[in-house]
């Protein structure tokens, strides 16, 4: 069974001045398997277009915006620099993404904030969903016990 993980760092987010409440970052799956989980729907986009750094390909990501050539969605790189990553530092933990590219993917999400923001808590409701079908029980410490 896959292990379920995701990244959920109050503190980063309270402490960056343009985060607002915490988000989630999905991880520990395969693209395949997030693809499937959200039942091979694709995501509704609205009035977002392609740009020369972002690409939106339906049955890949789920057809969320994502950077081009890349499995990198655009929500992950506003989730990682709302939780304090600088576009730097997302460069440095993700290579396969140029500098420009991180910037576009901002600049990108800045210009469909609304559609963006509506994916976003479309992921979120997906994980806490995830996390309550995975949760049998609790141990002796009270933590809860996954399958």
């Amino acid at each position: 069974m896959q292990a379920f993980s995701y990244v959920r760092d109050d503190g980063e987010a309270a402490n960056n001045k343009q985060a607002g409440p915490a988000r989630f970052v999905l991880s520990g799956f395969s693209a395949r398997e997030l693809d499937l989980a959200f039942g091979g729907k694709e995501a509704y986009n609205g009035d977002m277009k392609e740009t020369a750094h972002v690409e939106i390909t339906p049955g890949t990501c789920s057809g969320r915006p994502r950077v081009r050539g890349t499995r990198v969605r655009v929500a992950n790189i506003v989730l990682w620099n709302e939780q304090g990553q600088s576009p730097d530092e997302i460069v440095l933990g993700h290579p396969t993404v140029s500098l420009a590219a991180v910037h576009a993917a901002l600049a990108f999400y800045f210009d469909n904030r609304e559609a963006m923001d509506k994916q976003i808590a479309e992921d979120e409701e997906f994980v806490e969903s995830f996390k309550k079908s995975q949760t049998v029980g609790t141990d002796a410490g009270g933590d809860s016990v996954s399958s």
